[in-house]
């Protein structure tokens, strides 16, 4: 592996391969890893770190009844949160929006094509090259920005008409009654029902897409919020915050409110630059540079900072009814938190745990990406459901082209860039295996990564949570010292099966304790090789112990599984390979069954062993 060379590849420097693999594509990147497979090993790592980092690029639509997304690598899926499958024929996009009933992809050649639920079947919308895209799903208008500036609207759902009052624009804002461009200059113009006078025109008169106007009094506007269809807020260059609408002065008497008909500043004084915000009914949340929640309450109110810890993003669900709405965060743990507005208290959701991207539906059920690509949503009874691993498919061409003892190395290193490795290996453990017997080596080797997690490694090893799928994780090059230990596991988890897990009577029981209490002395050191094992095991077979240690002696369909174990434990290389998986396996009984052990001294002793990191375990691999 050539990890010091500057020049190892057609005369180019290390450095500039580097930036080069960044600028590729999902399938270029393949192509060069392909090509430098064998000498070139920090090309292909460098590639593949770039190509699963793309993998998280999802975008999630949020204004349909059923489950939408934009995948990293520009795929558009359907879900009716029963099964899920891909639409637009499998192209490629770089946006995608839904609603009810109709979605739109826009192309990386900036092509917009039209589909819907009834037919699937998509259709090219016929507009000159598009950059970005905007959906009002209450009135079903679409909005194209051109790759001038230039904006188009929807007439029917293929034809489209260029609204020619309008400068080039940079973003539209779309509301639920009303909409905003913003130009390229920061000027804004606007169209909507104006109900509570909220476009900042001096009056409460609707305003026709005919008869758009400029807001003349707003100027260097660089972001734009709506509070449902009561308020807008506008965000200008140096700070100021200005709203037009409803502008609440006290929570606690919100019939005392201003109506702004003309932008009028929010606060005193401008605030520092915030990276996201929403409004509700006189609370101001602010999300400031240091990923604190800033949260004002009317607006003369000094912040709280004391609420929520430390934040990657906000999640503003509006609703037509406001007691539909939500208002959720990620933290930097990717925890979701959900904020009561009325009464400004935060509490986790410990469900959506490792969410990486969330999402509502117009039902009100939450749905969520967690971090190793599973699909899950929530019903309203708090139960969840995992549809698929909507990057299983990708994520298993990534790591097939390196063997399997490469990815081990890559997942097990302490380089924080080389925890994609691990994320995507330990998303792959969470289906069925084709060969299962692969299971239980590969997640006893995980234990060496700074990233693991015992009780996650222990749940997936009796119960993979994605049952309906199963994955061929056969690689071409396996891992010897996996294949050497690979009958060790498989006759622990042998063992194991010996016991009813499903009719756990009194005998199971007395099977699992005594199965358990194996585990831990060999965890703990009490055994330490192969021939206290054999001792172990020879004290049973006296006639004055009825321990019911016979079905591990003899059982009926693994006959002597002892004597099988003992023979594999050849070397001290393979009792250490043991004392993982007993550490494993014990960790795995205490995740399912540990109701039936919680009285036992040998069920806390373990739990004492499992605290603290042995200096036994084996030399970490070289890092790369």
């Amino acid at each position: 592996m050539l990890r010091n060379n500057t020049t190892d590849f057609i005369g180019l420097p290390k450095e500039m391969w580097e930036v080069i693999a960044q600028l590729l594509d999902y399938h270029d990147s393949f192509n060069l890893s392909s090509a430098v497979k064998i000498l070139h090993e920090w090309l292909r790592v460098e590639v593949a770190r770039k190509a699963l980092a793309m993998l998280d690029n999802v975008q999630i639509s949020n204004q349909s009844y059923n489950i939408t997304l934009l995948d990293g690598l520009g795929k558009a899926w359907y879900s009716d949160s029963e099964s899920i499958k891909r639409i637009f024929n499998g192209m490629k996009g770089k946006q995608f929006i839904a609603s009810e009933l109709c979605y739109y992809l826009l192309d990386h050649d900036g092509q917009v094509w039209f589909d819907s639920i009834i037919r699937f079947s998509p259709k090219k919308i016929m507009v000159p090259p598009i950059n970005h895209m905007a959906l009002n799903s209450k009135k079903l208008n679409l909005f194209l920005i051109d790759e001038e500036g230039y904006v188009w609207q929807t007439m029917t759902d293929l034809d489209y008409v260029k609204l020619e009052q309008l400068p080039p624009v940079k973003e539209i804002i779309v509301g639920q009654e009303d909409t905003f461009f913003l130009t390229k200059t920061g000027d804004v113009w606007g169209y909507g029902k104006n109900r509570a006078g909220l476009l900042g025109l001096g009056h409460r008169d609707p305003v026709g897409i005919a008869s758009i106007q400029q807001i003349p009094m707003l100027s260097n506007i660089e972001r734009i919020v709506f509070d449902h269809n009561l308020s807008a807020y506008f965000y200008q260059q140096n700070g100021e915050i200005l709203v037009a609408g409803v502008m609440i002065l006290n929570t606690q008497s919100p019939a005392a409110a201003n109506l702004c008909l003309l932008p009028t500043p929010l606060f005193p004084a401008p605030l520092p630059k915030v990276a996201q915000s929403f409004h509700w009914l006189g609370s101001h949340f602010f999300l400031n540079s240091e990923r604190k929640l800033d949260v004002f309450i009317g607006s003369n109110q000094q912040p709280r900072q004391d609420l929520v810890p430390p934040i990657k993003q906000l999640y503003k669900f509006e609703s037509h009814h406001f007691k539909h709405s939500s208002y959720n965060f990620r933290d930097i743990e990717n925890r979701i938190w959900k904020i009561n507005i009325m009464t400004n208290t935060v509490k986790t959701i410990p469900q959506m745990h490792n969410a990486t991207h969330l999402g509502k539906l117009k039902n009100n059920n939450y749905f969520w990406l967690d971090k190793f690509g599973n699909l899950k949503v929530m019903y309203p009874s708090n139960r969840f459901k995992t549809i698929t691993n909507v990057h299983h498919q990708y994520k298993l061409a990534i790591l097939k082209s390196f063997s399997l003892n490469e990815i081990l190395v890559l997942a097990s290193t302490p380089l924080d860039k080389n925890k994609c490795f691990f994320d995507a290996l330990m998303g792959s453990m969470e289906a069925s295996l084709i060969d299962e017997s692969l299971r239980f080596p590969i997640l006893i080797m995980l234990q060496k990564s700074k990233w693991h997690k015992p009780e996650k490694l222990a749940q997936l090893l009796l119960s993979p949570t994605m049952t309906t799928e199963k994955i061929d994780f056969k690689f071409d090059r396996e891992s010897k010292l996996l294949s050497k230990f690979i009958n060790i596991t498989n006759l622990l988890l042998a063992i194991y099966k010996e016991i009813d897990a499903n009719n756990m009577q009194t005998k199971d029981v007395d099977k699992l304790k005594i199965f358990f209490t194996m585990l831990v002395k060999i965890e703990s050191g009490e055994i330490e090789n192969r021939d206290g094992l054999k001792l172990y095991f020879d004290k049973f077979k006296q006639p004055e112990i009825k321990t019911g240690f016979n079905w591990f002696i003899k059982s009926s369909n693994e006959p002597k599984l002892q004597q099988r174990l003992l023979d594999h434990l050849v070397d001290e290389t393979a009792f250490k390979f043991l004392k993982r998986g007993a550490r494993l396996m014990s960790n795995a009984i205490i995740y399912h069954y540990g109701v039936y052990l919680n009285n036992s001294t040998i069920f806390h002793k373990l739990n004492e062993i499992i605290s603290v990191e042995k200096n036994s375990e084996m030399k970490r691999a070289t890092v790369i």
